[in-house]
């Protein structure tokens, strides 16, 4: 399938909100706006061949440091740009983020978002 034009898709990208419970509190790609002009985010996606998986690791320049992105949500996308799944990174150094809006201080709690 040509996903050229299709945003989002295939994509695996960090998220600015810190809870999986809704797509409201997901929020969109965390980065540093004020260092990054445009989203880093946007080039970063997955292949997937049948009966084929191989990893690799990419630098994502975000203006922010692994402290800022721990709590947040991670985010994979399927090939019409929609959210198949979510999970919260963990935070190793209890500084988990608490996002305005949401009340949740839980960490490492997964799962599946079904909406764009």
């Amino acid at each position: 399938a040509d996903i050229t034009d299709v945003a989002n898709a295939c994509g695996i990208h960090v998220h600015v909100g810190g809870d999986c419970g809704s797509a409201s509190t997901i929020g969109g790609h965390y980065y540093n706006q004020s260092v990054i002009a445009s989203d880093p985010w946007k080039p970063i996606m997955y292949i997937a061949k049948v009966q084929e998986a191989m990893g690799v690791t990419i630098k994502v320049v975000t203006g922010v440091t692994s402290e800022d992105v721990a709590g947040r949500t991670v985010i994979v996308h399927d090939a019409s740009g929609h959210r198949i799944a979510c999970g919260v990174i963990p935070d190793p150094w209890g500084t988990r983020i608490q996002d305005p809006g949401s009340t949740s201080n839980e960490t490492g709690k997964d799962a599946t978002v079904d909406s764009a």
